[in-house]
């Protein structure tokens, strides 16, 4: 059986700022934002995490592209989540 190369990145911002931004951009639905924020913590399992209100958009492409470096399939995320739910 293959995998395919996927990386599971959770994106976190403080909803403080999440509400700024939603208002800021002027073509959302506001409260969008935190609606989807609560959903965040489903899951506890990801490859790695970056942060958009302490990092530019350049840093956390930068994050991204240095952790694909050292990816192992094996190790994974999607891997891992796998094993827990599925008992492969």
């Amino acid at each position: 059986m293959e995998f395919s190369e996927v990386i599971f990145v959770k994106v976190s911002c403080p909803p403080e700022e999440l509400e700024k931004r939603e208002l800021e951009r002027g073509d959302r639905t506001i409260g969008q934002a935190i609606g989807q924020y609560k959903n965040m913590y489903f899951n506890d399992i990801y490859d790695f995490e970056i942060n958009t209100f302490e990092n530019t958009p350049g840093e956390c492409a930068k994050i991204v592209i240095d952790k694909m470096k050292s990816f192992k399939i094996p190790d994974s995320a999607f891997f891992r989540l796998r094993k827990k739910y599925l008992n492969f």
